[in-house]
């Protein structure tokens, strides 16, 4: 009967997909006249390329959401070993573990290290007030200076004694049966980790971190949803994410010491972790059953820091996935993928490259900016459909504030994370 119904929506979704295609391309034939009067050769080209790619990666997707169905929870326990990097964390890292200690997973397969990445403050105090509360299940390590969370997260693995090393962020508070939901899908030995859903534990707190929470389920229950039907996610959030020791001991090393450009990788740990784990053909899906709540950037200076560095390490990383993804062998193998790293690769260029050209149309004509507010409030409605679906509360109205906010901001980012790939350094410490 699940079966029959996701077939049927399936159908329904792509017959609505086909349909609006069918408009889009109508819509292109009547305007192609007037464009060609008004626009140049190289803005038609390039908006033509750019409608074409959506009329086929927005379908897609919507497909694969449909798609989508969360592992069951079978009862498989293996032993976990929980890790939780810190600096300068403060008593937040007192919430998180405590959140981990109050999990329903079966305590006596439970092991959580938390490491102190050598902190200026009293977070070893907080991590150590827990620890003697729960002396058998929390083991707290402490660096004596910062060594970078790599080494602490490495230095956790090497201490563990579960099956499964889980990975949390020291400033985040899972839901109770996180873990267990976050394990399930390794009762299949072609799965090689696995992320959860984050929320924003600080959503209500200004207007920015209200734009975030809903930034966030899309990121996740959209996105990272979607690439999850065919198993090829391409970062397993460090915030919550799971793999196998077995293979995490194989490949820390590599992992541990990772160089670019001559300089030793201090960010974008999580995604390269997962180019390891898609490198050596295993799977690496979405569990939307584990959630965590974790804290958002609360001030435009911390989140433009913040997307630097995921900016940056989604470039170095990109590069890195094709690598392997272009081999003739890898490319019939992983199909999806391939389609995945491409398509991620192309959008946000393309959209560069037509911000700068409604920049100038805009100049020319000031009321464009009309059509532009239309077509932005349009596109963005379209993706918050998947987050009322989700979360089912208004606040899907951030989105739309959010889409302007990254049209005309966020957007710029990224070309300056590659003028200053070189630079190695946090920016927030």
């Amino acid at each position: 009967m699940e079966m029959k119904r996701g077939l049927r929506t399936s159908l329904l979704v792509t017959l609505v997909a086909l349909t609006a295609k069918t408009i889009a391309i109508l819509w292109f034939t009547f305007r192609f006249r007037q464009m060609f009067d008004t626009y140049s050769t190289f803005t038609i080209a390039l908006i033509t390329t750019y409608t074409l790619i959506i009329l086929i990666y927005l379908p897609v997707r919507i497909i694969l959401y449909t798609l989508y169905k969360p592992y069951e929870d079978k009862d498989y326990r293996p032993t976990v070993t929980v890790i939780v990097p810190a600096y300068n964390e403060g008593a937040f890292v007192e919430k998180t573990l405590k959140a981990l200690v109050k999990c329903t997973y079966p305590k006596d397969r439970l092991q959580i290290i938390a490491v102190d990445d050598g902190s200026k403050d009293d977070t070893f105090d907080h991590m150590l007030k827990v620890a003697k509360e729960y002396p058998d299940m929390i083991k707290a390590i402490r660096f004596d200076k910062n060594r970078g969370k790599r080494e602490a997260m490495s230095v956790g693995v090497e201490n563990a004694t579960g099956e499964i090393i889980v990975f949390i962020d020291s400033d985040t508070r899972i839901k109770k049966d996180a873990i267990q939901h976050l394990i399930a899908p390794f009762e299949d030995p072609r799965i090689g980790g696995t992320t959860g859903k984050v929320k924003v534990e600080n959503q209500s707190k200004n207007f920015l971190t209200r734009m975030l929470g809903v930034r966030y389920i899309m990121s996740f229950d959209f996105y990272r949803c979607t690439s999850s039907v065919f198993g090829a996610i391409t970062c397993l959030s460090g915030v919550i994410s799971a793999y196998r020791k077995e293979h995490l001991l194989e490949l820390l090393p590599e992992w541990r010491n990772q160089m670019f450009l001559g300089r030793e990788c201090t960010f974008g740990d999580d995604r390269s972790l997962t180019n390891h784990i898609l490198k050596r053909d295993y799977l690496t899906v979405y569990c939307r059953n584990a959630v965590a709540y974790t804290l958002a950037p609360e001030t435009l200076t911390k989140l433009f820091k913040m997307l630097i560095r995921w900016n940056k390490s989604f470039l170095r990383e990109t590069l890195v996935l094709m690598q392997y993804i272009l081999k003739p062998r890898n490319m019939k193998k992983r199909k999806m993928l391939l389609y995945e790293a491409i398509m991620t690769s192309i959008m946000p260029l393309l959209m560069m490259t037509i911000v700068i050209s409604i920049y100038f149309r805009i100049a020319m004509d000031p009321l464009y900016i009309l059509t532009v507010i239309l077509s932005i409030t349009m596109m963005s409605m379209i993706y918050m459909m998947f987050y009322i679906k989700a979360e089912r509360n208004w606040r899907f109205v951030y989105g739309i504030v959010y889409a302007f906010f990254f049209m005309t901001i966020l957007i710029w980012l990224m070309p300056y994370a590659f003028l200053t790939i070189g630079r190695t350094h946090w920016g927030t410490r």
